[in-house]
């Protein structure tokens, strides 16, 4: 379903075949996604772009994972929503959430329909 205002998401992901499917799906869902390619330049963007409504980010990247990664963009905007994206198992990260500044994961590999789902439960439309 498309969107009718544009909802900015910043995909954060070292592996450049899952952030450009990633990319892909959100601009066929309707929203416009920015794609950063570890935890560096995503804090890089986020300094001189605050316009995000999400960030969808990889757990396991080299220097800042995604762990980390929301622990520093929650520490300079803390009210915007921070969604995992992983292959770990679901045991290993569900039980960690609560109080990591992630509010939602998706378990790799995920379908278009599966990643509307995660828009739908942020954003509270489906």
């Amino acid at each position: 379903m498309q969107k009718t205002t544009t909802i900015r998401i910043l995909v954060v992901d070292d592996n450049n075949v899952v952030l450009t499917s990633v990319c892909r799906l959100l601009t066929k869902l309707g929203y416009e996604a920015i794609a950063a390619q570890d935890g560096s330049e995503a804090l890089r963007i986020m300094e001189t772009n605050d316009g995000f409504n999400l960030i969808l980010t990889d757990i396991n990247m080299p220097q800042i994972d995604g762990w980390e990664l929301a622990h520093r963009i929650k520490s300079i905007k803390p009210d915007i929503p921070i969604i995992a994206l992983t292959g770990e198992n679901p045991n290993h990260i569900l039980p960690r959430l609560s109080g990591s500044g992630i509010s939602y994961a998706l378990f790799k590999p995920f379908n278009l329909d599966q990643l509307n789902n995660a828009m739908a439960h942020i954003f509270g439309s489906e």
